[in-house]
């Protein structure tokens, strides 16, 4: 017997798959999007670690500028903990974040 699909049928059909495919479409950008802050998270470490490691390095006392490695540390752990937040929220009200300085040369005196 041949098939007695009608167009509503076929439309209807196409619909109803598009329904269930929807959750899994907009799923993957999320779950793509959480494994690129993860990879943020981890270049952030390294950058950390090279930053500590060259806070022991030997400075020049006669440089008129020095970078400060203490400022770009705290920054960098602002920015881990707003993406720390953001892939594992503790509450649902919205936050706001401190500034970062973005000041990285000091001059002369040592500044916190």
């Amino acid at each position: 017997m041949p098939s007695m699909l009608t167009p509503y049928t076929s439309l209807g059909t196409v619909a109803l798959l598009a329904c269930f495919s929807a959750p899994i479409a907009l799923a993957a950008p999320a779950s793509e999007e959480h494994q690129l802050l993860t990879l943020v998270l981890r270049q952030l470490d390294a950058i950390d670690h090279l930053s500590s490691a060259s806070t022991n390095a030997v400075i020049d006392t006669q440089a008129r500028y020095t970078f400060d490695y203490a400022r770009l540390s705290a920054d960098l752990d602002l920015i881990r903990q707003g993406i720390s937040g953001y892939l594992t929220p503790s509450r649902a009200q919205p936050r706001h974040p401190p500034e970062l300085t973005g000041h990285y040369t000091r001059s002369g005196q040592i500044q916190p």
